[in-house]
């Protein structure tokens, strides 16, 4: 392993493959990497502003990115310019106003870009194959929220106050409604049909997470934890920021970070995560870390024995993992920045592009 972090321009390094994923014991600390891009930008992803102001998702005055340019000017499959990423990276682009585009990176081709629809809050499904969107209609409480494959986005609800992709299956939606002061939860399996799934008596819950083991239910100040079918489990103060398939969440309580079982049993992280109040959260595929986010940069988190490593100084609120657990990905107004944990490289990509949201697609995932 390398002792120290390394940056990598685009397509430039072509270093040989270190081999399969390995949790690495220091996650070295690379966020005086920024210095030297000189990346003083805020890093843009869906916020809870954005929900409420589409218009919020933009770029700096320019020209949107071109979808074909000149054969050596575009990048070749992320696989070469990230050697050992194993995966095809899925980005959604602002561009000029509040249009939005979707681009697809695969591991052994050139780019593909299209242009979306255009919305707010976005979020991509556990194989980043479909995406979810908010857009507001004056005169109306809640947002219109639409779903869909590639470019092929149909609205499913109205009056919508929060939504989730399910944590482990592709194009399962979860999402809440209030409606005479009762919050209504509803599902969507695949396409935009919607199940009732329970009625919760409470005006200000909105869904944060959702998987095999049940439902999350975020309040003011504490999250309701339900069972598949919408039956009471427990309640922990607290934010909830990601859950994992295994049935476990990461929370936070001001800036103190824990995992509570779907079950409502809590284990205390001993970390200061150093970020402030955290913002976004993701687990590593086995569940065994979780990059956080917050205005301090991001940083990975071992639940196990609270240790803590620095990747980035840059605020974001969109992360995501490469399937393999090795390369922890970050979306910012200037392009995707990837964290090899094994060798402590980062590289950054794609920086015509200024990324509300970043997911990966497993090769062999349909």
């Amino acid at each position: 392993m390398s002792d120290r972090a390394t940056l990598v321009e685009d397509g430039v390094d072509r270093a040989s493959q270190k081999g399969d994923n390995v949790r690495p014991s220091w996650l070295l600390a690379a966020g005086g990497f920024v210095v030297g891009l000189g990346l003083g930008v805020l890093v843009v992803g869906p916020t809870p502003e954005m929900l409420e102001d589409p218009s919020a998702v933009t770029t700096p005055p320019g020209d949107p990115p071109m979808v074909t340019a000149p054969e050596d000017l575009v990048p070749p499959g992320v696989g070469e310019v990230i050697p050992g990423f194993p995966d095809a990276i899925v980005v959604v682009s602002g561009t000029v106003g509040t249009a939005l585009e979707r681009i697809l990176w695969p591991n052994q081709a050139p780019l593909i870009l299209a242009p979306m629809t255009a919305g707010a809050g976005v979020e991509l499904d556990a194989r980043a194959q479909y995406v979810a969107l908010a857009n507001t209609v004056p005169g109306l409480e809640g947002a219109v929220l639409s779903m869909g494959r590639g470019n092929d986005v149909s609205p499913v609800a109205s009056g919508v106050t929060g939504y989730v992709w399910h944590d482990s299956t592709p194009g399962w939606l979860g999402y809440t409604v209030d409606l005479n002061g009762v919050t209504q939860v509803f599902k969507v399996e695949g396409r935009p049909v919607a199940t009732h799934v329970v009625d919760w008596d409470e005006p200000t819950r909105r869904v944060v997470a959702w998987g095999d083991w049940g439902w999350a239910l975020q309040g003011a100040a504490d999250v309701v934890l339900l069972t598949g079918e919408g039956e009471f489990r427990d309640s922990e103060a607290g934010n909830a920021l990601a859950s994992h398939e295994s049935g476990w969440l990461f929370m936070v309580e001001g800036e103190a970070p824990k995992l509570v079982s779907s079950g409502g049993g809590v284990v205390r992280i001993p970390a200061d995560l150093g970020l402030g109040e955290p913002m976004a959260a993701a687990f590593s595929p086995d569940g065994g870390l979780v990059a956080v986010s917050g205005r301090g940069g991001v940083v990975v988190v071992d639940p196990s024995d609270g240790s803590v490593v620095e990747l980035s100084g840059l605020t974001t609120d969109t992360i995501a993992w490469s399937s393999d657990g090795r390369f922890v990905l970050t979306g910012t107004g200037a392009g995707v920045v990837a964290f090899d944990l094994e060798t402590g490289e980062v590289r950054p990509v794609l920086r015509g592009h200024s990324v509300v949201e970043v997911g990966v697609v497993p090769l062999g995932s349909s």
